[in-house]
């Protein structure tokens, strides 16, 4: 019995993972001027040829499809690509007119007289077998998918054109004259077991097709239709990788703090010449100017978010108190004083809804801690150590928190609440001449970020099972650097150049 499969192609692994049941949305919206908008098409009627389309594009790219299992969101690229390619499977101009030919009642399902004689067009059963079996079969056979529009309602309206579907065929068994074509249906996804049969042996006469699974209204005749390629690869992530340096500009005179409170948001956070906390910011689309948050600090701040739109600063002040500065969502507070004798500037996590941990540098070179519960301040807390410069810290999940520092003998040093108990101190190795920072894009994922010898950032990372050697990610930086993540995989980093200019690197 001949067989023949495209290579490497099979509906569960290799179609869409979702099925042509999108919401009540349009397919398009174009903007009008004036800024009015106006949809065109519904999503709701199916979108299978596009989906047809998108699979045969990931195919021929030797790309994997996104493993979404729902239909994307209207608007979102993949969902814009899917329209995409299901206006360029209708054919137009004159791809809806196959449909409408072959839907025509007057068009018989047999051949007579008048369609032998070339007298009239032949009917359904002698265009699948005579005219488009050969084309998929070629396709089949040369390794290449092959797009079928499926005719399955008798009508002379337009507006039925709809009812019809489009699958593509990536296999045939040939028994006799029995034929089994296999089929990815966007209408039963990760579905390997749908097929259409028919007898090739009689194209004069009335062909029955059937579909299985059927849907009640199985087609009554099909045709192959012109597909041209096009590269999904913008849909596929781009493996993760660290970024050059982009300079931000602004005139520093310590290193940066930075905090996110959504995808996409950073918050910068810096000493200006003027000794004032300066406030620089990412929207998801553009960086803002400088905003002058006042104060007098005496070194780099520390700033978290424990919330949307809620932003806490913390910085050493000339009394060398450590002192507190938030953004509420609509305005800034004035700065608070939380005492205390510190000797470097602070750093702060957070492990819940209002709850802020700080950790900072005190006379005796110790770490020194003082928490916000959500309704008042504690007191300071002595952790020991021997630190020579300002501390980093960070959470990854509740009552968590991660703390580091660089020793005496210029190792970055690590020390770690579990819920009960703080760990001792872990010697991390490396030569730093600066504090470390922190950040974590995941449970149980530290990312720790210091100054080498070279002025280049270094960094070293844990991955929930062992610690990493530290990597050389270049840079000229005169300071501590800053770091902190908005999602999985995603790492933003600021520091202080040679030039006294705010300098961003990210991983992602």
């Amino acid at each position: 019995m001949p067989s023949s499969f495209v290579p490497g192609f099979m509906p569960s692994t290799t179609g869409l993972h979702f099925d042509n049941n999108f919401p009540h949305e349009p397919d398009l919206t174009i903007t009008l001027p004036g800024g009015a908008t106006i949809g065109i098409g519904d999503a709701s009627n199916g979108l299978c040829g596009g989906m047809v389309y998108t699979a045969m594009d990931f195919h021929g790219a030797g790309l994997t499809p996104p493993p979404d299992n729902s239909p994307p969101a209207g608007g979102s690229p993949f969902f814009n690509y899917i329209v995409r390619r299901l206006f360029d499977s209708f054919g137009l101009p004159l791809g809806p007119g196959r449909y409408l030919w072959l839907m025509n009642p007057a068009l018989p399902d047999h051949e007579t007289w008048a369609s032998q004689a070339g007298l009239a067009p032949h009917g359904h059963a002698w265009v699948m077998i005579n005219e488009e079996w050969p084309k998929i079969r070629m396709d089949i056979d040369s390794g290449r998918l092959s797009p079928l529009g499926l005719v399955k309602i008798r009508s002379l309206n337009a507006g039925d054109l709809g009812h019809n579907h489009q699958v593509v065929a990536y296999g045939y068994d040939l028994n006799g004259n029995d034929l089994t074509l296999h089929l990815y249906d966007p209408n039963n996804h990760d579905n390997d077991n749908v097929t259409m049969s028919l007898n090739i042996g009689d194209p004069m006469h009335t062909t029955t097709v059937t579909y299985s699974p059927s849907d009640g209204m199985d087609p009554f005749c099909f045709f192959r239709t012109d597909y041209a390629f096009a590269d999904p690869s913008s849909l596929v992530a781009a493996p993760p990788r660290w970024h050059d340096w982009e300079p931000l500009g602004g005139t520093i005179t310590s290193g940066v703090a930075a905090a996110s409170w959504d995808t996409n948001r950073l918050d910068c956070f810096l000493k200006g010449t003027d000794n004032h906390m300066w406030h620089k910011w990412w929207d998801g689309f553009a960086w803002s100017g400088w905003e002058d948050l006042g104060g007098v600090i005496d070194d780099t701040p520390a700033a978290i978010s424990w919330g949307p739109n809620r932003i806490d600063c913390f910085a050493r002040g000339t009394d060398s108190h450590m002192w507190h500065k938030w953004w509420d969502g609509a305005n800034w507070s004035g700065w608070e004083d939380l005492g205390g004798e510190i000797t470097a500037g602070p750093a702060v996590a957070s492990w819940d809804a209002n709850r802020l941990d700080c950790f900072a540098k005190g006379t005796a070179n110790h770490l020194w801690h003082k928490w916000y519960d959500g309704s008042s301040w504690s007191g300071w807390e002595d952790l020991g150590g021997v630190i020579v410069d300002a501390p980093g810290a960070v959470s990854w999940g509740p009552n968590r928190i991660d703390c580091f520092g660089r020793g005496t003998d210029n190792h970055m040093w690590h020390k770690w609440w579990d819920g009960v108990n703080w760990s001792g101190w872990e010697d991390q190795g490396g030569t730093i001449l600066s504090g470390p920072s922190v950040a974590s894009w995941a449970a149980n994922r530290l990312d720790c970020f210091a100054k080498g010898t070279d002025n280049h950032m270094w960094h070293k990372w844990w991955d929930g099972a062992a610690w990493s050697g530290w990597e050389d990610l270049g840079g000229v930086i005169d300071n501590a650097p800053g770091a902190v993540s908005w999602g999985p995989n995603r790492i933003d980093c600021f520091a202080r150049g040679m030039d006294n200019e705010m300098f961003h690197e990210w991983y992602g």
